[in-house]
């Protein structure tokens, strides 16, 4: 398993982290997903 980690600056919104995980689940085979800024609350 790779573990990659990438900061993601200038999300004003859940919609700007919602559009960013889509783009990644996209491109990328992802099997785990963090929630990040506003999953944290």
């Amino acid at each position: 398993m790779v573990k990659i980690t990438v900061r993601v600056e200038g999300m004003a919104c859940g919609m700007c982290e919602a559009h960013i995980n889509e783009a990644v689940r996209n491109a990328f085979p992802v099997k785990y997903e963090r929630k990040g800024l506003f999953g944290r609350r």
